[in-house]
Parts: structure tokens; sequence; C-alpha cells
């Protein structure tokens, strides 16, 4: 994919994109001014290793993939992905609006419960089939029924 910047071209092939677009609203909350601090949970200690594991691979992964742009379902494959990743960036805005009350981290958005859980998920999900990386999709699938699971709980 060729993104036209008046005379510069800016070729973007490797997957790493995809992790990148994932941690930006990460990286701005940990910039920001500490809020409330997020209480401590329990959480199984074999199911957050397992989400740690997904977590890292997901955003390895895409490092040793090109994006597939010839295939079959890109756009609509791109359509989505796009939705879930407007989704999660509205799902970080609203919770920096609400002065980051930890609330708001775990509220539902368009009826979506856990989007801060499921967009990223599902977004993971649907990049394997554009880096045509069956490694991608099984990372992504671990990283997100562990991370659905674990953000369930501590909700």
């Amino acid at each position: 994919m060729i993104i036209r910047l008046g005379d510069f071209n800016i070729t973007i092939n490797s997957g790493i994109i995809f992790p990148l677009l994932i941690l930006i609203p990460n990286l701005v909350w940990m910039i920001m001014p500490k809020a409330e601090s997020i209480p401590a949970s329990e959480e199984p200690v074999l199911l957050t290793i397992i989400e740690n594991i997904g977590r890292f691979a997901t955003l390895l992964i895409p490092l040793f993939y090109a994006v597939q742009w010839q295939k079959k379902f890109t756009i609509p494959v791109l359509a989505v992905m796009t939705i879930l990743l407007l989704i999660y960036y509205s799902a970080w805005m609203r919770y920096f609006i609400h002065q980051r009350e930890v609330e708001w981290l775990s509220k539902s958005l368009f009826g979506i419960p856990l989007p801060l859980a499921v967009a990223p998920s599902l977004f993971f999900i649907l990049s394997s089939y554009l880096l045509d990386s069956w490694w991608m999709l099984a990372a992504s699938v671990l990283f997100g029924i562990s991370h659905v699971w674990i953000t369930h709980l501590t909700a």
C-alpha cells in the first residue's frame, strides 16, 4: 500500500503497523499524569501467564510478516478492522474524558461489553488474515480469550 503525501510516497508493507495502532492509546495512558490507581485484583496466575504470552506474541509476530494487500477479502477485513480500531479509540477517549476513572475501562460501548479487551482482540485476529499468518491467528486467539476473560474477572 502506498500513501502519497505531497511529493513523498510512504509504502506500508510491514505488519508492525497493526500492533502500533493498538499501542498508541496505551502510550498516551503511560505518558499522562497518573489518575486513580487501578485496584489490585486476584487473577489466576496461569491465565495471566497465557495472556502475557499471547500479548507478547501479537506484538512480536507482525514484525516478521508483510501485509498481503492483494488477498481476496482485504477491503472488507480492513473495513472491519477500522471499525474495531475506532471503537477501541472511542473507549480510550471516553476513559480520558472522564478523568481516567477506573470504571470507564470496562463499561460497554455501542453495546459491546469490555470494548478495551474485545476490540483489540478481534483486531489482531483479523490482522492474521492480512498477514497470512497462522502463528498470528493462534497468538491472537490465545491473547483474545485470556485478555477478555481476565478483564471480565477484574471488571
